[in-house]
This record gives C-alpha cells, sequence and structure tokens, in this order.
C-alpha cells in the first residue's frame, strides 16, 4: 500500500501551492492526493464544516490516506478529522482557534456564508478528546493572518503534538520548508 498524504488547503484556493507541496512530497515516495472540496471562495460559502468534513473522509477512504497536512482552514478541518486510518498529521498554521469553551456545535451545519472569518471557531478540550495520533504543528513566526500564540494554544489539550515555527514566515510562505518538514514528520511517525 502506498503511503498516500491528502492535503486540505485553506480558504484560498493556491493551485500553486499544492503543486509545489506536491512536487515535494512526492520527491519522497509519498502518493499526494489534494482534497478540492472548494475552488473559490463562492462554492466554499454554499458549504458547512460538517459537509466538508464527510467529503474529506471520503477522500481519505478512496485513497486509503494515512496523513493529513491541513493549512489553514484545512488545518483546522484536520484537528475535527476523525478517521482511523490517519496516522499522524501535519497542521500548517491552523485557522480554528483553541478556547476554553467549543463553540463548534454553532458553525458545524452553518454555511461559511454566514462566517466572519475562520477564527470564530472555536474548539474546546471536547473537540479535540480522543486524539492520539502524532501531530506536527507548523507555524511562520511572522503570520499576519493566524497569529502563531494560536497554535501555540493547542499544545496543552493535544498531548501528542509539537510546534515547530518557521522564523521569518508568514501565513502561507515557505511551502517548500513546510513539505519537507511534513515528510520528516510523516516518515517518524510510520
Amino acid at each position: 500500500m502506498p503511503k498516500t498524504v491528502v492535503f486540505i488547503g485553506g480558504v484560498s484556493y493556491d493551485k500553486e501551492r499544492a503543486d509545489q507541496l506536491k512536487t515535494i512530497i512526492e520527491s519522497f515516495g509519498y502518493q499526494f492526493v489534494e482534497y478540492e472540496g472548494w475552488k473559490t471562495g463562492e462554492e466554499l460559502s454554499k458549504k458547512t464544516i460538517a459537509q466538508l468534513l464527510d467529503e474529506l473522509d471520503a477522500v481519505i477512504e478512496k485513497h486509503q490516506a494515512q496523513y493529513v497536512l491541513g493549512k489553514s482552514l484545512g488545518g483546522g478541518l484536520a484537528l475535527l478529522c476523525k478517521n482511523p486510518r490517519i496516522r499522524s498529521m501535519v497542521l500548517w498554521a491552523p485557522a480554528f482557534l483553541f478556547a476554553e469553551q467549543s463553540n463548534l456545535a454553532e458553525f458545524l451545519h452553518k454555511p461559511f456564508s454566514q462566517f466572519k472569518s475562520t477564527t470564530e471557531v472555536h474548539l474546546g478540550v471536547q473537540d479535540l478528546a480522543g486524539i492520539r495520533i502524532p501531530i506536527r504543528i507548523i507555524h511562520g513566526a511572522k503570520d499576519d493572518k493566524i497569529p502563531l500564540e494560536h497554535s501555540r494554544q493547542f499544545l496543552p489539550a493535544l498531548p501528542t503534538a509539537e510546534l515547530l515555527t518557521i522564523p521569518n514566515a508568514g501565513h502561507s510562505t515557505h511551502a517548500d520548508i513546510v513539505a519537507k518538514k511534513a515528510v520528516e514528520w510523516f516518515g517518524t511517525h510510520w
């Protein structure tokens, strides 16, 4: 069975970034599958978190994927993915926030058109309970969209997680470094 990584992008679809990740990840012998649940803001605006999670689960099953790499919104969705096939994941600047009190139920079935920002979604301990797979959170030190502190706040609730900070990186920069650090993580958590 091939080692397969499912990539879940952010709100803004970026084919060039996905292709760059694919090239690097596949150069290490992994199969790269892009979950393409939306390509435009208009497409995303009609969907809900629950729909995206169902679609993601179907992609994981279809490709028998073992790994997830989630970027921004995709990182938030990855945290909610409960598919037992997944052995480890990498979250790149996850866009959902950690909070004492979860409000996921309020947003789970609401279309994204009714969101002001993905950072409105707050995941609590109960949403993350049961996650036992290794998680690497990668975050740019100079991210101006999702502050680094938001990723740090997940760590106490995710005992199997580590945070890797990329100096001088913004929200969507350094895809090459992210891809290599993701492959490194997946390779040690097979």
